[in-house]
C-alpha cells in the first residue's frame, strides 16, 4: 500500500457520508447508521475535524424515522441514567461516574450498548451490591441499534430520571438516536476522547470537561458554549490484579524504571523515545528500563537495536499485575511522541516520580493536565538537558525519589473529592473550576496521526475496511470502490477476500 496524503483521508471520509446519504434517500436506515458509524471510525483514527453536523443530522433523520419521541416527565432529582457503550473495568470513567452516584446516594439505570459485557465484572458487581441500581443490557439477544435505541427508550421513559450521561465510544450512534428521541432530561457528554474527532456534540446540553486541552476543542472545534462545559478532572481506579508475577533478576543496588502504554506511542519522531531511554541508562549502570503494554514487535525492536545499553532494557508484554509493577519500580518513563494518561495517574498514585519529555507547543502532550488537580506539583520538560538533570538526581538521590513520588500522590484529584464535585455539578449544572485553554496546533496534531497511520500497517484502514465488510450484500458498487480504494489492492483480489 503506498501511504496516504492529507487529502486522502477526508476524501475517505466524505465517501463513506455519501453512502449513508444514498441509503437514507432510499430510507435503508440500519445501512444509514453502519456507513455513519463507519465513517466516525475513520474520523476518530486521524481528527482534522472534531464534530461533523453532517454525520449528526443523519443520525437525526434516521431518529425521526425510526423512534417515538419520549418526554420524560414527573422525574425525580435523584435519579440518573449512564449510557455506557463499554462496560469495561478499569478503562475509560465508568467506575469513576457510578461510584459518585453511589457517594451520592442516587438511583441509577445503568444502560451498556455493548453486546458484550464480560469485561465488566467488577463493574456489575459494584451494581448489583448497591440496592438503588438496576441495569440494562443486550446480551442475551442481538439488537440493531434501533431496536436498542426503542428499548432504551421505553426504559428510561418509565425510570423517569432528571439527568442522563453518556460514557460513549466516538460512533456509537445508538446513545444519539436516544437522546434524539428523549426530551425533559439534563443530558451531558462525559468527554473520555476529547482529544479526537466523536459523534454527539449537538446532541447534548452539557460536555463534562477533564482538562484544559479538550474544553478548548471543544469551544473551538465543536461548537459548544463556555455555560456549556463542565470541569471535573478524574482520578485512576486501582485495578484488582493477579499477584505480581515478577521480574527478571537484577542487582540489589538496581533502580528500575518502568514504562508502558501502546506501542504506537513510542513510535516515530526520529526514534526520540529510544533515544531518551538510551540517555537515561548512561546516567549509572545499575538503571534498568521495563517495558509493558504490547506483544513482541518488530518496530520495538529495530528502536533497540539503535540503543548502546539495549541489554538493560526488558520486555515485560501486556501486565495484569499492573499494581504490582508500579510497586516495585522506583520511576515512571512518560511515553513519546503521544504521552500516556491512565498509566501517568497510576505512577502519581502509587508515588512514583515521573520523567516526561514534551515538545514545546504541544499541548495534547503535558500531562501535568492529567496530574495537578489540587497543586502545581508535576512539570514535564520541553528541554532535554533539563529533562535528563532531573533524571540524574531522581537516579542517583533515592530520598529526593521519594519526595517526589510524594508530591506527585498529593495532587491527584481523590475519589471522596470527585463524589463531592460531581454533586455540586448535578445540583448547579456549574462548576468551581475555572474554564482554562490551551494553544493547539491542530495540522501537527494531525499529520502525526497521518504518519503513524502510514508507518504502523495502516490500522485505520483495516477497522474501516472490516466495518464495510460487515454488510457486503447492501450497495455493493459503491462498498467495492471504497474497499479499493482503502486496501490499494487489486479487485480481483477485492472480490476474493468479501467472498464475491
Amino acid at each position: 500500500m503506498r501511504p496516504y496524503s492529507s487529502q486522502d483521508i477526508p476524501s475517505i471520509y466524505s465517501q463513506t457520508l455519501d453512502f449513508a446519504s444514498q441509503h437514507a434517500n432510499e430510507r435503508h436506515w440500519q445501512e444509514t447508521l453502519d456507513d455513519v458509524e463507519a465513517a466516525a471510525v475513520w474520523a476518530y483514527h486521524f481528527s482534522w475535524i472534531y464534530t461533523d453536523p453532517r454525520a449528526e443530522q443523519m443520525i437525526r433523520l434516521v431518529a425521526d424515522a425510526t423512534l417515538k419521541k419520549v418526554e420524560v416527565t414527573d422525574k425525580y432529582d435523584d435519579r440518573v441514567v449512564m449510557i455506557d457503550s463499554f462496560c469495561w473495568d478499569n478503562h475509560g470513567l465508568t467506575q469513576q461516574y457510578l461510584r459518585a452516584m453511589m457517594q451520592n446516594a442516587m438511583t441509577i439505570l445503568y444502560i451498556c450498548t455493548s453486546n458484550t459485557i464480560d469485561q465488566g465484572s467488577d463493574i456489575l458487581h459494584e451494581l448489583g451490591h448497591y440496592a438503588k441500581a438496576e441495569v440494562l443490557s443486550f446480551t442475551d439477544v442481538k439488537f440493531n441499534q434501533i431496536e436498542k435505541s426503542e428499548r432504551m427508550c421505553e426504559t428510561i421513559s418509565r425510570f423517569a430520571p432528571a439527568h442522563l450521561f453518556l460514557h460513549i465510544s466516538p460512533w456509537d450512534s445508538t446513545p444519539l438516536l436516544t437522546c434524539h428521541a428523549l426530551s425533559g432530561v439534563n443530558k451531558y457528554n462525559i468527554n473520555i476522547t476529547d482529544h479526537a474527532y466523536w459523534l454527539g456534540a449537538s446532541f447534548v446540553d452539557y460536555n463534562i470537561e477533564f482538562r484544559p486541552y479538550g474544553e478548548t476543542v471543544s469551544i473551538e472545534k465543536r461548537g459548544f458554549q463556555e455555560q456549556q462545559l463542565l470541569v471535573l478532572p478524574f482520578y485512576p481506579i486501582m485495578p484488582v490484579t493477579d499477584d505480581f508475577k515478577g521480574f527478571p533478576e537484577f542487582p540489589s543496588d538496581a533502580v528500575t524504571v518502568f514504562t508502558g502504554g501502546a506501542l504506537y506511542k513510542m513510535l516515530g519522531r526520529q526514534d526520540i523515545f529510544f533515544r531518551l531511554m538510551d540517555a537515561i541508562l548512561a546516567i549509572a549502570p545499575n538503571v534498568y528500563i521495563l517495558v509493558a503494554g504490547f506483544d513482541p514487535d518488530k518496530r520495538f525492536d529495530q528502536g533497540l537495536n539503535s540503543m548502546r545499553h539495549k541489554e538493560r532494557v526488558f520486555q515485560l508484554g501486556p501486565r495484569s499485575d499492573i499494581n504490582a509493577v508500579f510497586e516495585n519500580t522506583d520511576i515512571f518513563l512518560g511515553t513519546y511522541p503521544t504521552s500516556g494518561g491512565l498509566m501517568n495517574q497510576f505512577a502519581a498514585r502509587h508515588g512514583k516520580p515521573i520523567i516526561a519529555y514534551c515538545e514545546e507547543g504541544d499541548a495534547e502532550g503535558r500531562i501535568e493536565e492529567l496530574l495537578n488537580h489540587q497543586d502545581a506539583m508535576f512539570q514535564s520538560f520541553s528541554v532535554m538537558d533539563d529533562l535528563m538533570d532531573y533524571a540524574k538526581r531522581l537516579i542517583l538521590d533515592k530520598d529526593y525519589r521519594i519526595h517526589e513520588g510524594d508530591r506527585l500522590k498529593r495532587g491527584l484529584m481523590t475519589e471522596e473529592r470527585f463524589a463531592q464535585e460531581f454533586c455540586q455539578l448535578v445540583s448547579t449544572r456549574k462548576s468551581d473550576r475555572p474554564l482554562t485553554y490551551d494553544e493547539i496546533n491542530y495540522e501537527t496534531f494531525f499529520h502525526r496521526y497521518l504518519d503513524l497511520e502510514n508507518q504502523s500497517g495502516f490500522p485505520a484502514t483495516k477497522q474501516l475496511v472490516m466495518a464495510l465488510k460487515m454488510d457486503v450484500l447492501k450497495s455493493k458498487v459503491c462498498r467495492i470502490n471504497l474497499l479499493e480504494m482503502l486496501g490499494r489492492c487489486t479487485l480481483e483480489k477485492l472480490h476474493r477476500s468479501i467472498g464475491h
